[in-house]
């Protein structure tokens, strides 16, 4: 599947789409949950499946962003910088992972350099190959990604590229993200047999569909403000 957004209001229409049909499907499966005599296995699922859905939406909303961006026809030069750089960690991803700074050639940080410089001057957009005329972004290979279920640092990562307040959306919230949802999700996801309680579905799945609704009022209102813009100064 891929994502195209041409416009404010397709975009938005698209993220409430999204949240909808994802709150539609904790709640169904909250209210299964609440009927007495369910086994284990089902809060277990429902569990992981919430889980699924915390990084769903931050992935969909983020990217259905960047394609409205790429939509837009701005150059990297009108954009904040780090909007045209997800071009670059997508050329050059390979280099990233060198723990040693001895084994990235100057040659090769040259030719980054080179390749960010030309950007600035031509226009932003990100599609599925080059022969298509209209920007888009294939789900399968997003150009800003959760890295699985999304830990406070990758949080922080897509709230800086989106202009995004983190403090706002993550930072009181990291405890609970780290402790009572990521946690229990790993350890079910991984196979141990660690039961999940219907307090602690509920409490994630409250939290859940908090921050689906804050982090896409969030794009919004990025949008709305043209938050990926570069500042004049």
């Amino acid at each position: 599947m891929s994502i195209r957004v041409r416009t404010l209001e397709e975009l938005i229409e698209k993220l409430d789409s999204d949240a909808q049909w994802r709150k539609k499907e904790i709640a169904d499966m909250r209210s299964y949950c609440q009927e007495k005599n369910n086994p284990d296995s089902l809060l277990r699922a429902s569990f992981v499946l919430c889980c699924a859905h915390f990084e769903g939406s931050i992935r969909y909303s983020a990217n259905a962003y960047i394609a409205y961006i790429s939509s837009q026809g701005y150059t990297g030069r009108e954009l904040r910088v780090e909007i045209p750089s997800i071009v670059i960690r997508k050329k050059k991803h390979h280099l990233f992972g060198q723990l040693s700074t001895n084994k990235v050639r100057v040659s090769v940080v040259s030719d980054i350099v080179s390749e960010y410089d030309a950007l600035l001057d031509n226009r932003f957009y990100i599609k599925l190959n080059e022969e298509d005329l209209i920007p888009e972004i294939d789900e399968d290979d997003i150009p800003l990604p959760t890295e699985g279920n999304p830990a406070p640092d990758v949080l922080a990562e897509i709230s800086k590229v989106l202009g995004l307040d983190y403090d706002d959306l993550f930072q009181l919230r990291e405890p609970f993200i780290n402790f009572e949802l990521l946690k229990p999700r790993h350890s079910v996801a991984h196979g141990e047999r660690r039961p999940i309680t219907v307090d602690e579905l509920d409490a994630a799945a409250s939290f859940v569909v908090e921050i689906i609704d804050k982090f896409k009022d969030s794009i919004v209102d990025a949008a709305e403000s043209n938050r990926h813009l570069r500042s004049r100064t």
